[in-house]
């Protein structure tokens, strides 16, 4: 993990200062993919799909400087996740286009809103897993050879220990070292971001 990162309390803190761009472009690279995948999978058309996420990052940015950060009581990602839920219910509630949801539930109706709930509450769950992976992936991937990450991406795209070494030339032995040192090294990446920006 890079050691310019901050831990998510030292940049919450610093959000609060609405004029600190750094620690803005640092939460805003961390989460808009997160939020944009979230909001593409509750149906929005991709056209509108970068606006929401603008949209959802300036409420975030307009709430901040109020939120109440206790981790006793709720993961910072659970409010990332109401604010983007409420977001994309404005949205369908002023479009007048046709999308999956809408057309699923009627918007007057008070299912929608807990149709839109429920789904959002799967959907962030496994979309956060996946982001925080690929985070993961993103930082330490440097800290290997090339030789070592083409192996490991070889395991993971299904093929077999003795089809990568075949493949790579190399000791099926040495495809196993490699495949735990990512793996050690990524569930500690892991962990990490998942205590600094959960």
């Amino acid at each position: 993990m890079s050691s310019n990162f901050n831990t998510r309390i030292t940049l919450l803190e610093k959000l609060r200062n609405q004029h600190d761009d750094t620690s803005w472009n640092e939460f805003v690279a961390h989460y808009d993919r997160y939020i944009g995948t979230i909001i593409l999978h509750l149906g929005v058309p991709s056209n509108d799909i970068d606006d929401l996420v603008q949209d959802t990052l300036t409420n975030l940015w307009k709430s901040l400087p109020n939120y109440d950060y206790r981790p006793e009581h709720c993961k910072f990602r659970s409010w990332l996740k109401v604010v983007t839920r409420n977001t994309v219910v404005q949205y369908f509630r002023k479009c007048g286009r046709s999308n999956k949801l809408k057309e699923q539930l009627d918007l007057n109706k008070a299912g929608f809103e807990d149709h839109i709930d429920a789904e959002i509450d799967q959907l962030a769950e496994r979309e956060w897993k996946l982001h925080i992976a690929q985070l993961a992936w993103k930082n330490i991937q440097s800290e290997f050879n090339e030789k070592t990450r083409e192996c490991y991406l070889l395991l993971s795209e299904g093929l077999s220990a003795v089809e990568v070494g075949e493949k790579m030339d190399l000791k099926v032995n040495t495809v196993h070292v490699f495949r735990q040192r990512i793996k050690a090294k990524l569930k500690s990446e892991i962990r990490q971001l998942n205590w600094d920006l959960n």
